[in-house]
C-alpha cells in the first residue's frame, strides 16, 4: 500500500506542477551507428527543404559524448539552404563514443519540423589499437609455441571487438587462463617479440583492456 501511494502522489505531482519527465526513447530516431572515425571529423548533414537559418543552433543541433554532456562544436548553414557541416571544436578523444543529435526544434523554411528527434552514434578510431592490430599477424609468426599463436590470435580478435565498440564488455579471463597456463619460457618469448614491436605507451593501453 505504500508503493501505491507514493506512485500516486508522483502522478499528482507531475500533473499539478509540471515536473518534467524524461523522453522515452520511441520519441528518437536512432540512426545506424558508425565507427572509426576520425578525431577531427567534419559532419555533413543534407536535408531535402530549405532549412530555416534561425533554428540551425546549437541548441537544436548537438553533439553527446557518453555522460550526455554537451560537446562544443561549430556549425555551418550551406548558402542553399540544404546542408549543414558541423565540425568539433577541439578532436573527439580517440576510442571515445559520441552522439549527434537534431532536435524535431530544427524546421524548413515553410515551417516543418522532423517527426522525431535523429541520433546517430559514432565511435572515434583509437589509432593505437588501429596499429596494434595491424601488427598481430606478425607477431603470431614471431612467437615460437602453438599455445601462444592461438592467444596472439585470441588477442587480436578482442582487440578488434574493442575497436569497433569500446564501450562493449569483453570477457577476458579466458585470455588471462590462456596466458596463466604459459611456461616461463612461453612468457618470456611472448613478451620478447611484443617488447619488439611496441612501444611501452601503446602496451601500456594494450593492458587496459583487460583489467
Amino acid at each position: 500500500m505504500k508503493l501505491k501511494h507514493i506512485f500516486l502522489v508522483s502522478i499528482i505531482c507531475i500533473l499539478v506542477y509540471g515536473i518534467p519527465v524524461k523522453a522515452f526513447d520511441y520519441d528518437i530516431k536512432y540512426m545506424d551507428s558508425k565507427s572509426n572515425i576520425a578525431q577531427n571529423k567534419t559532419w555533413t548533414i543534407k536535408f531535402n527543404k530549405e532549412l530555416n537559418a534561425i533554428t540551425v543552433t546549437e541548441q537544436n543541433i548537438q553533439v553527446l559524448d557518453s555522460e550526455e554532456q554537451i560537446v562544443p562544436i561549430t556549425l555551418s548553414l550551406s548558402s542553399d539552404n540544404l546542408s549543414i557541416t558541423l565540425s568539433p571544436d577541439s578532436n573527439y578523444e580517440k576510442g571515445k563514443t559520441y552522439a549527434l543529435c537534431i532536435k524535431k526544434s530544427v524546421t524548413s523554411k515553410d515551417g516543418c519540423q522532423l517527426p522525431k528527434e535523429v541520433r546517430m552514434e559514432f565511435t572515434i578510431t583509437n589509432p593505437d589499437l588501429v596499429e596494434t592490430v595491424s601488427k598481430m599477424d606478425n607477431i603470431e609468426a614471431a612467437v615460437k609455441t602453438q599455445p601462444e599463436k592461438e592467444l596472439v590470435v585470441d588477442v587480436k580478435s578482442v582487440l578488434i571487438k574493442k575497436m569497433d565498440d569500446p564501450s562493449k564488455e569483453i570477457d577476458t579471463s579466458s585470455l588471462k587462463s590462456q596466458y596463466d597456463n604459459l611456461s616461463e619460457t612461453e612468457k618470456l618469448d611472448l613478451q620478447t617479440v611484443f617488447l619488439s614491436n611496441f612501444s611501452l605507451d601503446t602496451l601500456s593501453e594494450i593492458m587496459a583492456l583487460f583489467e
